[in-house]
This record gives structure tokens, C-alpha cells and sequence, in this order.
């Protein structure tokens, strides 16, 4: 009984000093590991201050890196300009008031086309045959009369509502509201029924074209760019702003609601001498835009590039130098390998 209680004791101490090993083991390791951190990946090296991306030809491969020269050209030339979404609430308004004033008139106009010729037929009677009473003929009269002040004062109405409507809105809208003419006609329903929305634009104080742009485009975030449409010159002019002030239409979106000020972007007429990059070859990072350039020694080097957003296709005039090897397929590959070799370098003990 005796020697089975001592061995038992021995080997609960000799397990407890192996647990003890290993942990000593273990912490050694984690000193090791914290001493000799991991280095940044061989793909990504810096010179002059410049991350550079470096791949083989099978990593290159496996990206699908594509790239293309960069040809400098003539292109056409846009402006900045700001714009303001309109309220159209007082239009609906004006639209409102027309329809029911319009409708005021029609009821006036028919009231007197039926008492102007029995005013005739009694005037006729009396003076002819006097077979008509002299109060038969004041009655018809007076009727007569009062249907043609009430028509008076409908077009009045209408005349007035117009008047206001061609002040707040100008020529072309406040025509809209009134014409026969469905093509007309449809473009101040759209706008009622809020299937498009209406922006106020003033032209750069340097803008000397004569006439406006008919086209252009809102600049949205990281989007391409809204198509605007002309409609006609302002009414009012913005007070915060110097400059010619126009009218467009748009389609409706969640970021151009009532009030909001937003940048727009319109041809100028004018060509520049400049590179146009696919917008594949952009990439968005810290709130910038950038592209990859492939040198001659074939190292990738991220360069920040200006970007508006505003063109009529999916690509970006930049200033880039002819002969520039930019990447067109697989930017954002190249940004992951450069931003992982950051973290590389940065993820190690005692940081």
C-alpha cells in the first residue's frame, strides 16, 4: 500500500513538471516570434519614398494584370458649374390653379355661347315683329351680359395664373402648363408628377458662349453622372452665385432632393489637349483616386490622379504623359498586394 502510494505521488510530479516544460517551451517561442517579427512581402518594395509593386510573371498571370499606352489627343473640354434642385411644389401649385381656373373658363364660355343667341333671337323678335315682350328681351339681355363678364373674368384668372406662372418659372414652362400641344404639354406633366426634377444652373462668370450647353451632367459620388437636359434661361437668378443661371431637367435621385447643391459638369465647346483613361483603371482609396503606372524596369507605382466623375462615357480625362503604360485591368489587385505588404509590415509584437 505504502510503495503504490509513493509511485503515484512521483507520477503526479513528474506530469506536473512536464506541464511546466512545455509552458517554458511556449513562452520562449511567443519571445522568439515577438523578436523576429514577420518582414514585409518581397512583392512590395519603397524607393524614393515610393511604394513599388513588383510580381513575376506568374503572379502577373494569375491577377490578370492588362495594361495600356497611353495616347495624349485632343478632348473635349468640360466645365465646373453649380446647381441648385428646385422645389416644384409651387409649380404643382400653378399646374393646380390653371387646371381648375381653365376649367371655370370652359363653363363660361359655354354658358355664353347658349345665352348670345337667345339674346339674338329676342333682340330680332322685338325689333321685327315685337312678338317678344320688352321684359323678355332685358332678361336675355341681362343674361347675355352677365355670361359674358363671367367669361371676362375666367381668362382674367387664367391670363393671371399664366403671368405669375411665366415670373416664377419663365416662357417655356409657363407655356407648358397651358398648351394643347402633348409633346409640350408633357414636359410640365413630368416635372408635376415628379417623374423628373428640375436643377437650377449658373454658368461659370467667365462662361462667353452665347448660348448655354444643351447637355451635361451631375457629378454623384463614386457614380457616373446624372444626364441633364436644358429646358430654358432662369427666372430668378441664384443670389450666391455670379453668373448666367439656366434651367434643366433631370431624373429623379435619392441624393438630388429639394434644395440640395450639387456640381454639375457641362461641355464648353472647346478641345484640350489631354489622355482619356478607361475608368476601369481607377481605384479609390483614402477618399482619392488613383491609377497604376507600369515603369520600364515593369514595377507598378500607385500616382493620384484628379477626378470629377463628369464625362458622357465611363472613362476620366487626365493628365497623364504619352507613353504612360497604365493599368487597365487588375488596379485593384495591385492596391490589395500593396496595402497587405503595409500590414505586414506593421503587424508585429509590441506595436
Amino acid at each position: 500500500m505504502l510503495a503504490g502510494s509513493v509511485l503515484s505521488r512521483l507520477s503526479l510530479v513528474g506530469a506536473c513538471g512536464l506541464l511546466a516544460l512545455l509552458a517554458a517551451c511556449s513562452d520562449a517561442d511567443q519571445r522568439e516570434d515577438r523578436e523576429h517579427p514577420i518582414v514585409t512581402a518581397p512583392r512590395v518594395a519603397v524607393e524614393n519614398g515610393h511604394s513599388l509593386v513588383r510580381l513575376d510573371a506568374a503572379a502577373l498571370q494569375r491577377a490578370a494584370i492588362r495594361t495600356e499606352v497611353v495616347r495624349r489627343g485632343a478632348q473635349p473640354e468640360t466645365v465646373r458649374a453649380f446647381a441648385t434642385v428646385l422645389d416644384l411644389q409651387p409649380l404643382a401649385q400653378a399646374a393646380a390653379s390653371l387646371q381648375a381656373a381653365g376649367a371655370q373658363l370652359k363653363s363660361a364660355q359655354a354658358k355664353l355661347a347658349a345665352s348670345r343667341p337667345e339674346y339674338e333671337r329676342a333682340r330680332r323678335l322685338f325689333e321685327d315683329e315685337q312678338t317678344v315682350s320688352a321684359a323678355r328681351l332685358q332678361s336675355a339681355q341681362a343674361a347675355f351680359l352677365a355670361d359674358q363678364a363671367a367669361l371676362e373674368a375666367a381668362q382674367s384668372q387664367v391670363d393671371a395664373i399664366l403671368a405669375s406662372a411665366r415670373l416664377s418659372w419663365g416662357p417655356v414652362l409657363a407655356s407648358a402648363l397651358a398648351t394643347a400641344d402633348p409633346q409640350q404639354r408633357a414636359l410640365a406633366e413630368d416635372l408635376v408628377a415628379r417623374r423628373q426634377i428640375l436643377l437650377q444652373v449658373t454658368l461659370p462668370s467667365d462662361w462667353t458662349q452665347d448660348r448655354p450647353p444643351t447637355q451635361g451632367r451631375v457629378l454623384l459620388d463614386r457614380r457616373d453622372g446624372l444626364a441633364i437636359q436644358l429646358v430654358s434661361a432662369a427666372a430668378h437668378a441664384d443670389p450666391r452665385l455670379a453668373g448666367r443661371s439656366f434651367l434643366y431637367r433631370a431624373f429623379p435621385d435619392a441624393a438630388l432632393l429639394p434644395g440640395a447643391s450639387v456640381t454639375v459638369r457641362l461641355p464648353s465647346g472647346r478641345s484640350i489637349e489631354a489622355a482619356r483613361v478607361p475608368s476601369s483603371a481607377l481605384v479609390w482609396w483614402q477618399g482619392l483616386v488613383w491609377v497604376f503606372v507600369r515603369s520600364r524596369s515593369g514595377d507598378f507605382e500607385r500616382r493620384e490622379i484628379a477626378f470629377d466623375g463628369a464625362t458622357e462615357e465611363p472613362a476620366l480625362v487626365a493628365d497623364l504623359d504619352a507613353g504612360t503604360e497604365v493599368v487597365v485591368q487588375g488596379a485593384q489587385v495591385l492596391l490589395s498586394e500593396e496595402l497587405r505588404a503595409e500590414n505586414f509590415s506593421t503587424d508585429v509584437g509590441g506595436r
